[in-house]
């Protein structure tokens, strides 16, 4: 069953704009104001263009945004998996070692019985 639509009133650039979805309204808003915040920052950066020249920028300059977020995120993810990797590395060293610890406690233990038997 899909869910009911959301319908939001909102001003962007000077105009109202009527906007539906299945997003909150409070998300349609929020969305809605990014847009009008980055077209008043552009439009107030370049006196006089035209309306479909300052939507061009507009989504120009958000399209770089998610961009170069996106890549962030998955420069952030390709760090996480090598710290996984390097950590399942570890944690296999870390377990021979522990062998090896074993062993030569064993050894250790073999010797000092003999030299107790040399001692005595």
């Amino acid at each position: 069953m899909k869910e009911d639509k959301t319908f939001a009133e909102v001003k962007i650039h000077g105009n109202m704009y009527s906007f539906s979805g299945y997003e909150s309204e409070e998300y349609i808003r929020k969305v809605c104001a990014f847009v009008d915040n980055k077209m008043n920052e552009i439009s107030s950066e370049n006196k006089g263009i035209s309306p479909y020249t300052l939507a061009v920028l507009c989504a120009v300059n958000i399209s770089d945004e998610y961009h170069k977020k996106l890549e962030e995120e998955n420069i952030q993810q390709l760090s996480l998996e090598e710290i996984y990797n390097s950590l399942n590395e570890l944690k296999g060293k870390q377990i021979i070692l522990e062998k090896e610890n074993d062993y030569l406690r064993q050894v250790i233990d073999s010797l000092n019985e003999r030299i107790e038997k040399y001692e005595s």
